[in-house]
């Protein structure tokens, strides 16, 4: 009598709850999320080189925080960068950005920036002294970037104070209290800049 071998099927196994979690694992991407940044008092000293006798100007206290930070998303971080200038002046850039693509919507305050920090660059191209005079800005600033950069700043800005005059004869040259400009709108895309009043 002849018989036919017997055939066996490989026995079937469910896999088991380890093997389902390193499936999954090889399966997700990695996702990195930073919930707050904060760098607070810090310090820099800028010089120029080239100038003789040396410029030399402190930034301090220098405050970047930032909240919400996905990177390789489209959400968007809120942050806030404080620089603390010469003559207790400051300047402020807050709002939001977006990395990729990069998008970044600002509003930029500068307070009381004094004007003799120019000094030693207007000697060099005239007999006159910047005796006093600060400079204020507001200014809401929007950058996008497309298969251009795109670039717009609008607000206002003020130069109080202004005094000008001659190195030697001390004769003043100019002086105002206040000049304001309103209605300041550049886009770099256009290359074009408006103020609609002075």
């Amino acid at each position: 009598v002849a018989t036919q071998p017997a055939t066996t099927q490989p026995a079937t196994t469910q896999p088991s709850a380890t093997q389902q979690a390193a499936t999954q694992n090889t399966q997700l991407t990695w996702k990195i999320a930073v919930s707050e940044f904060a760098l607070d008092n810090y310090a820099i000293t800028i010089a120029d080189e080239k100038m003789s006798p040396r410029v030399e100007m402190a930034l301090t206290p220098i405050s970047v925080h930032a909240s919400g930070i996905k990177p390789m998303t489209e959400e968007p971080v809120v942050f806030r960068l404080a620089v603390g200038l010469p003559g207790a002046s400051e300047f402020t850039f807050q709002g939001t950005t977006i990395l990729q693509p990069l998008k970044v919507v600002a509003d930029a305050q500068l307070k009381n920036l004094p004007l003799s920090l120019a000094q030693p660059y207007v000697a060099q191209q005239a007999k006159v002294v910047l005796g006093d005079g600060t400079l204020d800005a507001s200014l809401k600033v929007g950058v996008e970037q497309h298969e251009k950069l795109q670039v717009s700043v609008s607000g206002s800005s003020a130069i109080n104070d202004l005094d000008i005059h001659e190195t030697i004869s001390k004769r003043k040259l100019v002086s105002w209290h206040a000049l304001i400009l309103e209605g300041i709108d550049y886009s770099l895309t256009g290359n074009a800049l408006t103020i609609t009043n002075i």
